[in-house]
């Protein structure tokens, strides 16, 4: 299958994370050796996978799957906004086309984790998102997406300006 955007983002692209995220997402855990052999079979970069790790400070024998996914989706992105988009698009159990929302625990633990490594969002920032996305995720089943996180009344996923 022809993907835009492969040549200048490592060969990574949105349907390639999928067919990773559809091998990887059973494990909380995996060896760094096996997603190298994973990431290259399906033609991304073992370069860029190196380059988000490191990113990270995630330099162990075994990395979290969830992590190096939203690590991935920041590489294909503008912005933190659109990442977390394509992330939750990505990691959804909602039919094609639905509301791609996630369980509001991992949006939370990967928001969280990005905008750690973003490093200039405020924790205070953190906590309003946070604060009201659980809210919302109570009307959902616990759960939220971007329909939640694009709201108006939703605090900025990036720092307020």
């Amino acid at each position: 299958r022809y993907e835009i955007g492969v040549f200048n983002t490592g060969g990574l692209s949105k349907g390639r994370l999928s067919v990773l995220h559809n091998q990887l997402c059973h494990s909380v855990h995996v060896a760094v050796t096996e997603l190298n052999e994973k990431w290259t079979a399906i033609g991304c970069e073992s370069s860029k996978l190196e380059e988000l790790l490191s990113l990270a400070d995630l330099t162990t024998d075994e990395v979290e799957w969830a992590k190096v996914l939203a690590l991935a989706c920041t590489a294909l992105e503008n912005n933190l906004t659109d990442a977390i988009t394509t992330l939750c698009d990505i990691m959804t159990d909602d039919p094609e086309g639905g509301a791609s929302r996630i369980p509001y625990n991992r949006f939370a633990e990967l928001y969280t984790f990005l905008a750690k490594v973003d490093g200039e969002i405020s924790k205070e920032q953190m906590d309003r998102v946070l604060e009201w996305l659980n809210n919302e995720s109570e009307r959902f089943e616990g759960k939220v997406g971007p329909r939640e996180f694009l709201h108006n009344n939703c605090p900025k996923l990036t720092t307020a300006i």
